[in-house]
């Protein structure tokens, strides 16, 4: 690392430490649910209908996130990197614990489609800082660095999370706790992280650039490629981040247990991600298209394969093996394919828009998955999810053809 690198690499570091901190504020609606079921039964409410609940509230949060993701562009362009960052989290933060302090499901609800909104502005952000401060010809692997925020971040979270579950706390502990974290690592982004000046040259360069209209964007094979590559990763991601304790707990383990076991997944996919990021920059944007859909195709193989699990150790082995197949692929798709197709001074809508077009599959890993997870089993749901990703990865292959011709 040169001494012009290295500015940019703090840079890095803190918005890993900032996301990481925003994803305390997203596992906890995940890690807690298993309590939080147990807390609304003891009010009266079925196992069934408890569950079926709170997968709607999952689900309107994601369509609050991806309300929020086609708006943030603006958020980020209009405010800032730095100051959209740390908005986001401020809010998130506060959301959280109104969270913990409600008593009904309507409230719940209200809650959670706060956090989503604010949480939108987060990644967007981050992906218009990275660009400020480093060449095209890193911005795979920074990307793929800095997505360790919600992959390891996500791991880590969820075993301080479990660690606080297995002392003796319940889900209004684990909320209260996860503010907490977000709103001390917003105080130390704000105190310490920038977005880079653009040189002279560079900025008028950048404003006599026309923005690319949304119509172009779509008419483009490549970025389609990449929002349908974002729907099925989004899809398994999001179903598995939400569901993944609920599950292992069904097939025997603990509260606790089940939420540290749950980070397998985004552990395996931040190794993944950084190894995504190195070698992608060396085959350029060509080969990680073809890396994409290699990654879907793994992706449900790897899903079908929960249909033949028969003890938790092999369940364990197939959620590190998802995050490895998934996780590189994924953080591409939301992180530096933005980078790849437009400037950085329009990477932040850009990637508000893949990101909001791959959280329309995540609307299905709410509700939906647990109304299927209710009716067939678990093995129907990731039937289901083997099912979309050979769906979409059919659907790259004829983008990346008509790309080709």
């Amino acid at each position: 690392m040169t001494n012009s690198e290295r500015p940019a690499w703090r840079m890095a570091l803190l918005l890993i430490l900032g996301y990481t901190a925003y994803y305390f504020c997203r596992t906890n609606f995940s890690v807690g649910r298993p309590s939080q079921l147990a807390e609304l039964a003891r009010q009266g409410m079925t196992s069934e209908a408890a569950t079926v609940a709170l997968g709607r509230i999952a689900t309107i949060g994601v369509v609050a996130g991806i309300c929020g993701k086609f708006l943030a562009g603006r958020v980020v362009h209009k405010l800032g990197g730095v100051p959209a960052f740390l908005l986001g989290g401020l809010g998130a933060a506060l959301a959280t614990i109104a969270f913990s302090r409600s008593t009904s499901i309507g409230l719940f609800g209200v809650c959670w489609v706060a956090n989503r909104l604010f949480q939108a502005v987060g990644w967007p952000s981050a992906v218009r800082i990275v660009g400020s401060w480093f060449t095209a010809g890193n911005y795979g692997k920074a990307m793929g660095i800095v997505s360790l925020s919600w992959l390891f971040g996500d791991a880590l979270a969820r075993a301080a999370q479990a660690r606080l579950l297995s002392q003796g706390g319940d889900w209004r502990i684990v909320y209260f706790a996860s503010a907490g974290v977000l709103l001390l690592t917003v105080l130390l982004c704000a105190l310490f992280l920038r977005e880079r000046p653009l040189a002279a040259e560079t900025k008028q360069a950048q404003e006599a650039h026309e923005p690319i209209p949304v119509r172009e964007l779509f008419a483009r094979p490549a970025f389609l490629c990449i929002c349908v590559a974002a729907f099925g990763f989004t899809l398994v991601n999001v179903t598995l981040s939400e569901w993944l304790p609920v599950y292992f707990t069904g097939i025997g383990l603990s509260q606790s247990k089940a939420a540290l076991a749950s980070g397998l997944y985004p552990l395996m996919g931040g190794v993944s991600a950084v190894g995504f990021g190195i070698w992608g920059d060396r085959i350029g944007s060509q080969g990680r298209q073809k890396l994409l859909l290699a990654g879907l195709l793994l992706t449900a193989l790897s899903m079908a394969g929960f249909l033949l699990a028969r003890t938790p150790q092999i369940a364990f082995a197939l959620v590190a093996l998802s995050g490895l197949v998934a996780g590189g692929p994924y953080a591409y798709s939301v992180g530096a394919a933005a980078l790849d197709l437009v400037a950085p001074k329009q990477a932040a809508s850009v990637n508000g828009i893949i990101d909001g077009m791959g959280y329309l599959g995540a609307i299905l890993a709410g509700e939906a998955v647990a109304r299927l997870a209710v009716a067939l089993g678990w093995n129907g749901a990731f039937a289901a999810l083997a099912g979309v990703c050979l769906v979409a990865s059919a659907l790259c292959a004829l983008l990346m053809r008509r790309a080709a011709g």
